[in-house]
């Protein structure tokens, strides 16, 4: 028996003769993610359904559990706990990995009953130890048995060390793989539910709403058994949707579109215009943490930006008077740069964080005209969220304290105050021919610096 972590995917079960290509991707991004964590002491495993994370004992481990065992601990105690701590560590890189929709820190056992039984057992102890933690913290003595819930707080006449009168409940979920395997799954969770019963003290069955679940996966090469899980990101694995280039400016959405456009397999490269000196080198440095934010996101493969200087064709634009077009014939330059950028990178399809409706450059009659400008697709991820959803993604994804800080960028300077919300393609192509924007966009390109962000 030993530790090991049970990794879960969703929709990659159901891509038929693609599937192993997708496995494939999930484990190889799996195995970066958790290089850094443990490298030398975890390996990656792919069963059919599952990938699993299991320690591999090489030196480094070795080293790690006689250190343990020259403090007092046993040899095989001291690698379990060593494994443990180096499997949480794996769970917890594996937040931001996507493809991975749950993780469990299960026993891998061989298939047979007294294995499955002890581990069981020793599952259903430490969730009763874990449990009864935290009950000891909220619920003691007196003030428990009056039902008069007082956190933290133990009177002076109670022991601490007194047990909550409430037993814990628990039930067994069977999941059996392997058809050939001698009990059906009814069969095992009433054989381990009575074991449990009759080895761990404090426990009731409540096959409703349990505080707890045993689960165990019973398949032909071994049994895992686990009582608790851990959501991951869900989603399909960076790299197998192809490459996306993210319009990335300094605000909320843009960022959060990118990081929907990862969830969904693209790589993201970014292009940021940079309006310097028009806006500040803060302005820039921002973009630069963002980058830093959403490569978290895409192990193992660094986040590429390109910066491209945007002033000068802000400028003209600006100076150009029809100002309620300023911002449909800023967007469509933006595309056309992002355009030619994307045929140099490979990227298939531009992603900008737009949502209908939010602003007048975002109604429907804005992005058809805007659209216009792009050969290449461009997706929308957030087109049918609001402000408060995507702040909400914000702030888990962790962009939102980046995103709030107080430096313009380009889209927050030369606004005008009464921009168009229905502009017609034939004045806008006929502002743009006055303007000559050509040159200026060729010049644009020639100047972009590109940087990458590894995941940090």
């Amino acid at each position: 028996m030993r530790p090991v972590l049970l990794v879960k995917y969703g929709e990659l079960a159901l891509k038929g003769q693609n599937r192993p290509y997708f496995e494939k991707t999930l484990a190889d991004n799996i195995r970066q993610a958790i290089s850094d964590v443990c490298g030398d002491c975890l390996r990656v495993v792919r069963v059919h359904g599952r990938i699993v994370v299991e320690p591999f004992h090489e030196e480094g481990q070795k080293a790690r559990r006689n250190k343990a065992a020259q403090n007092g601990v046993g040899p095989e105690e001291a690698a379990s706990q060593s494994d443990r701590k180096a499997l949480r560590r794996a769970a917890d890189a594996l937040r931001r990995v996507f493809g991975v929709v749950e993780m469990s820190l299960a026993y891998s056992v061989a298939a047979d009953m007294t294995e499955i039984i002890r581990a069981a057992i020793m599952a259903a102890e430490e969730a009763r130890e874990e449990l009864t933690g935290e009950a000891r913290e909220e619920f003691t003595g007196e003030e428990f048995k009056a039902g008069r819930r007082v956190p933290g707080v133990i009177p002076s006449d109670v022991p601490a060390h007194d047990e909550p009168v409430r037993a814990i409940t628990f039930k067994v979920t069977t999941r059996r793989a392997d058809k050939d395997f001698p009990l059906d799954s009814p069969t095992i969770n009433a054989v381990l539910g009575r074991e449990i019963l009759c080895n761990v003290d404090g426990l009731s069955v409540d096959v409703h709403n349990p505080d707890f679940v045993v689960t165990v996966e019973v398949r032909r090469e071994g049994a895992f058994v686990y009582y608790k899980s851990v959501k991951g990101p869900g989603g399909l694995p960076v790299g197998v949707s192809g490459k996306g280039l993210l319009l990335l400016s300094g605000g909320i959405d843009s960022p959060v579109a990118g990081w929907m456009g990862m969830k969904r397999g693209l790589v993201m490269e970014a292009v940021h215009f940079d309006s310097f000196p028009l806006t500040s080198e803060r302005s820039r440095e921002k973009v630069f943490d963002l980058c830093k934010v959403l490569s978290r996101w895409q192990v193992p493969i660094p986040v590429v930006l390109h910066l491209v200087s945007f002033a000068d064709i802000q400028k003209t634009i600006w100076k150009g008077g029809f100002e309620e077009l300023r911002v449909t014939v800023m967007r469509r330059a933006m595309l056309q740069i992002s355009n030619l950028i994307a045929q140099r990178t490979g990227a298939q399809a531009l992603i900008t964080g737009e949502s209908l409706g939010q602003v007048a450059s975002q109604t429907l009659e804005s992005v058809d005209v805007i659209n216009r400008a792009s050969t290449l697709p461009v997706l929308r991820p957030l087109i049918g969220f609001d402000k408060t959803e995507i702040v909400a993604l914000a702030k888990e994804i962790g962009t939102f304290p980046v995103s709030i800080r107080p430096y313009e960028d380009c889209c927050s300077i030369f606004v005008p105050r009464h921009p168009a919300t229905r502009p017609s393609l034939d004045s806008v192509l006929a502002v743009e021919k006055r303007l000559n924007l050509g040159p200026l966009i060729f010049e644009a390109l020639e100047r972009v610096s590109t940087y990458s962000f590894a995941s940090v």
